[in-house]
């Protein structure tokens, strides 16, 4: 959990136990998930003083804050981990998903996923393809990209109206493409009928 001011980082037990606070000093917190061996969360953050977001991982068994992805230039938006924890999957500063190796190695852009689409990270399968989620599409849709060679290998479009949602703002897919979770907002607006206004108010 994050504090209300986004300066702190708490690991809360789902059981018995205590909570523990993660020493975050000076960092800006954002989002983040864990690692499907469960040894690491990592999380999106920032120095207080500077603007660029950078992936840092939390050891879970010490509650350390480890050194970032070196390179790593990030916005708050959602993240994906690989099955295999390898990769992790981020919107980009420019608004481009981009995939960046756990070890050592470069980054890879996915320069095939439109960034006017607002393209953000939904999900891996288990065979190392990741799935994105097209906000910004017509309509909304999820489409899943073999990473390396950046080519979109199917794509799921979203009903809205079968969910009822005006607007759809997060998408998860299982690793066995099986089920999606889907955040979405309602839009509701009310009119009313004033009598008794003076005629110049």
């Amino acid at each position: 959990m994050t504090s209300r001011d986004q300066h702190g980082l708490s690991l809360v037990p789902t059981g018995a136990g205590t909570t523990e606070e993660v020493p975050v000093s000076g960092l800006v917190v954002g989002v983040g998930q864990w690692s499907h061996d469960g040894g690491r969360l990592w999380i999106t953050a920032r120095q207080k003083d500077q603007v660029r977001v950078q992936l840092f991982p939390v050891d879970v068994v010490s509650r350390k804050l480890l050194e970032p992805i070196a390179g790593s230039n990030v916005s708050n938006a959602p993240i994906a981990i690989s099955p295999d924890d390898q990769w992790i999957a981020a919107v980009g500063a420019d608004g481009a998903v981009t995939v960046y190796p756990i070890q050592k190695g470069e980054p890879v852009r996915i320069s095939s996923v439109r960034v006017d689409l607002f393209p953000n990270p939904a999900g891996w399968t288990t065979t190392g393809e990741l799935w994105v989620f097209l906000a910004g599409a017509t309509p909304p849709r999820l489409v899943r990209v073999e990473v390396h060679s950046g080519k979109i290998t199917q794509s799921i479009d979203l009903d809205r109206r079968q969910i009822g949602a005006d607007e759809i703002a997060e998408v998860r897919i299982t690793p066995d493409e099986s089920l999606l979770a889907v955040e979405y907002g309602v839009w509701r607006g009310r009119l009313e009928l004033m009598k008794g206004i003076p005629a110049d108010r």
